[in-house]
């Protein structure tokens, strides 16, 4: 099982003032980059130290809270920060049912790159059906909407009955982000961000996230992290063979 962490090192490693006036955004928010010049990447909000990297305009993000402090800012990933002023927020707007159990429905557009090491199938419902159509590695297709299925999983549809699993492909974004492995070091806590918590991924080194489970890791809780992949999608390994999304986190 996912180990937690000790008494002891919860108590020596209380999360900061500063991380307490982080609240939370609605589930499956996205931000999209309005800057024409692009997002400004910052590793820290109340000292606002700058990264090197730069959000590319038009480029989407999933954000997991925000920050108010003076300047206001939207958090995309583990000590990933953008200021307010440089996107646009937005939240899921409809649910529908249908065989896969409750959905939300993102209206959002853009570009979806194949970032899976193998060539991805293409499925004629979020889930289910799939078909005998593969897109290969690297390429880019447009999507129409986005789906947020009960067990947490987005998909994308290329239009009409064409969908593709989101942990597969960067959407949107600067294509490289999908390589970049998670950074943590030894030592390292990962505490739960998400509003809706962590998911757990029951996986191995090579697809860590290869199949979802209904155990999640209740928000604020802290797990020690024993390994990071990224196979389109980062994840951290927080014991055996159980992973949770590197966006639902933040890693110490």
């Amino acid at each position: 099982m996912a180990a937690p962490v000790s008494a002891a090192m919860q108590n020596n490693n209380l999360p900061s003032s500063r991380d307490a006036v982080v609240t939370p955004v609605a589930a499956g928010s996205i931000a999209k980059i309005t800057n024409p010049k692009g997002a400004v990447l910052y590793s820290d909000p109340v000292y606002e130290t700058k990264t090197s990297r730069f959000l590319p305009a038009g480029s989407t993000w999933k954000v997991s809270g925000q920050y108010g402090h003076g300047v206001r800012w939207y958090k995309v990933g583990s000590n990933q920060w953008i200021k307010v002023v440089d996107a646009s927020l937005t939240a899921p707007t409809t649910s529908n049912k249908s065989n896969q159990g409750d959905q939300h429905v993102l209206d959002l557009q853009g570009t979806a790159r194949v970032t899976y090491k193998t060539p991805i199938v293409v499925w004629a419902e979020p889930g289910a059906k799939p078909t005998k159509r593969y897109l290969p590695k690297d390429s880019a297709w447009k999507y129409f909407k986005v789906v947020e299925t009960s067990n947490g999983e987005f998909w994308y549809n290329l239009g009409g009955n064409q969908w593709i699993p989101g942990r597969y492909v960067n959407f949107g974004q600067d294509p490289r982000i999908a390589h970049y492995t998670p950074a943590y070091h030894r030592g390292s806590v990962a505490t739960v961000t998400s509003k809706t918590g962590a998911r757990i991924y029951l996986g191995s080194s090579s697809d860590p996230s290869a199949k979802a489970t209904s155990r999640v890791l209740p928000r604020g809780s802290r797990w020690k992290v024993f390994g990071s992949k990224n196979y389109g999608l980062g994840m951290y390994n927080v014991g055996g063979n159980q992973w949770v999304h590197a966006l639902d986190v933040s890693v110490n």
